[in-house]
């Protein structure tokens, strides 16, 4: 149910997305990947139609090392809370 290659990070986030859809109650559902504009969480939960959480997952140090360094973090997570 993915738009894009699979990997060992992905799998990971799919283990972690099934234990969330059997933790969770119907009232939330639970998306990989969900395009949001240009970005795309690794997890999307949303609660009825509204965006509830977002779950960014790192298996690895990832593509963008700097991003916590030069605090554009901060700007990612306000365009993801948006």
């Amino acid at each position: 149910n993915r738009g894009i290659d699979y990997s060992l990070s992905n799998i990971f986030q799919d283990i972690i997305a099934h234990y969330l859809r059997i933790v969770l109650t119907n009232n939330y559902g639970v998306f990989l990947e969900k395009t949001k504009g240009k970005l795309r969480p690794d997890i999307l939960i949303k609660k009825g139609e509204e965006n509830w959480a977002i779950i960014e997952i790192k298996t690895t140090i990832g593509w963008d090392r700097g991003l916590i360094n030069n605090e554009k973090y901060l700007e990612r997570l306000k365009d993801l809370s948006d």
